[in-house]
């Protein structure tokens, strides 16, 4: 195969999706990039889903039909899908989305005037049932070293929308531990790992919201799992064991009340990772990105206590404090405030 038009393996795992599937795989077999190969994988759907993939299969030699004898779920899927891939890129796509159709062929050419990438997201919008799109989800964080940091808090990518080196996704499975976080593991994984992850900030990738989908039929365990993730990185990072939670106050995700204490340990674990991580070191980082994100949040926000408290921090002048602050401020801005115990 010739390097310059390398071989792009989708992976498509579909379960029940009659309703979407047709967007979701035209989507794919119309892009202006060509030499892919579409693996289509129906999961023990008892809908029309399997008739649907079979006629796609007829028609086009470029897809590729598995079909899972039961439903063995989205983890064992994905890496069927990874292990027969053929190609050098692996790309994801959720059998309800949509992605654009320049979406692989901007992707690749950020590889090639990034070559050091390793896995690479896009910017995205949220549709509805009927196609409306209602919400831009455009990227927090796009260069490596803010996605590296804020990786160990949020989601950094838009899973369905990813496209990888695919060395990186068949020496790494997905972790079957982190069920409705797999994703996420895997990205905290990679990076630890050594990996670049980056995400191009044009919107290439239609993320549906659908009440039946497995996010939100599934928002507290995946919450749980989330946090359980975050917290075996964090803890590698800084080398401190963490409560669960101080690491609900750092995900700003709390199932439940959390004391004043756990805050206060929070803002420790802020100062051990900065005072532990190179991406400190990034005098761009630090002095630009975070600062004025930081500024804007404030001014943007509305809620007294985190002004006052904003205040308070931007008075600390000892070396190194600040930025340890900003970002946890910057995440409890944009979230929403945490409940204390009194």
């Amino acid at each position: 195969m010739d390097k310059r038009i390398p071989l792009v393996s989708v992976i498509i795992p579909c379960f029940n999706a009659e309703k979407y599937i047709r967007y979701a795989v035209e989507s794919i077999l119309n892009q202006t990039y060509k030499n892919i190969e579409v693996i289509v994988i129906n999961d023990g759907s008892n809908d029309n889903t399997g008739a649907i993939l079979a006629d796609y299969e007829s028609q086009d030699g470029r897809v590729i039909r598995i079909e899972n004898e039961t439903n063995c779920g989205l983890i064992y899927t994905l890496n069927k899908g990874i292990a027969i891939a053929k190609g050098e890129y692996i790309a994801r796509m959720d059998a309800d989305d949509i992605s654009d159709l320049s979406r692989i062929e901007k992707q690749l050419a950020f590889f090639n005037i990034y070559p050091d990438t390793d896995v690479l997201g896009t910017g995205s919008d949220y549709i509805s049932d009927d196609h409306t799109i209602f919400k831009n989800l455009n990227p927090l964080y796009c260069q490596f070293e803010t996605i590296a940091l804020s990786s160990l808090f949020s989601q950094p990518l838009v899973h369905g929308s990813i496209l990888a080196k695919a060395n990186y996704l068949k020496n790494n499975q997905y972790d079957t531990s982190f069920k409705h976080s797999e994703d996420f593991e895997l990205w905290l994984r990679l990076i630890h790992n050594g990996a670049v992850i980056r995400n191009i900030p044009e919107k290439l990738y239609l993320y549906r919201i659908n009440n039946m989908g497995v996010s939100q039929l599934n928002t507290l365990d995946q919450i749980i799992s989330h946090n359980k993730a975050s917290k075996l990185y964090l803890e590698k990072t800084i080398n401190k064991k963490l409560s669960e939670e101080v690491i609900m106050v750092l995900n700003n995700n709390p199932t439940s009340d959390v004391s004043l204490s756990s805050f206060k340990e929070g803002i420790k674990a802020f100062k051990l990772l900065f005072e532990n991580s190179k991406i400190a070191e990034s005098k761009s980082f630090r002095n630009r990105h975070l600062f004025n994100m930081h500024v804007q949040m404030v001014k943007s926000n509305r809620k007294n206590v985190f002004r006052l408290l904003s205040v308070v921090i931007s008075l600390i002048h000892q070396p190194g404090v600040f930025i340890e602050f900003c970002y946890l401020i910057q995440r409890l801005l944009y979230r929403r405030s945490l409940i204390f115990k009194k």
